[in-house]
């Protein structure tokens, strides 16, 4: 008997194993498309797979993959979708329109002390406290929705890319404009 037939089939099965699982951790990525919902939305799927870690099947290995990355919002459904089943942070939202983020800090002393509405996904969280949350307006500006520390605790009921609608007195002292929260919704998906 040779050397070459004394080898068990194990380190073959090994690599072979180790080449399926491989696949599903290469980047896939199809051309963007356009999406033409309320002017503000596009889509480009992509799918980073990720070793059995989500829940759609890689067709590579049979195993699962992690979930798209989030698309762009598409606000007015995010909006609804938040009003109506959005988990309630304190009062919840009574105003009825919202004011964009770049209103509020291109006209500070218009809203100071005034009581407003935002709407966006979040776009980043305290760390320290979890005492506020900045949403991103359409154009990019962020507002803050602020609480003392220890009323609300935001990394505990919200994560970044989650739409939030939120309301209280807006305050321009804080050079990025904060609003001192009265209530909130935040959203049930996530995007960008």
């Amino acid at each position: 008997m040779n050397r070459r037939d004394q080898l068990s089939p194990l380190p073959l099965l090994a690599l072979a194993a180790l080449s399926a699982l491989s696949a599903c951790q290469q980047v896939e990525q199809t051309p963007p498309r356009a999406t033409a919902v309320a002017a503000t939305t596009t889509q480009t799927p992509t799918a980073r797979h990720q070793a059995h870690a989500g829940e759609t099947p890689c067709a590579a290995c049979g195993g699962a993959a992690a979930a798209p990355a989030p698309t762009r919002c598409d606000r007015p459904a995010r909006l609804t979708e938040t009003l109506h089943k959005g988990t309630k942070v304190l009062a919840g939202i009574t105003l009825e329109s919202s004011v964009e983020q770049w209103q509020l800090l291109e006209q500070p002393a218009r809203y100071d002390g005034q009581p407003v509405r935002i709407e966006g996904p979040i776009a980043s969280i305290c760390q320290g406290a979890g005492c506020w949350a900045a949403v991103r307006g359409p154009r990019g500006k962020l507002v803050d929705l602020k609480v003392e520390d220890g009323v609300v605790d935001f990394r505990k009921i919200a994560a970044v890319g989650q739409y939030a609608v939120g309301e209280g007195v807006f305050s321009a002292a804080s050079g990025r404009g904060r609003i001192a929260l009265s209530g909130a919704r935040i959203g049930p998906g996530v995007c960008r």
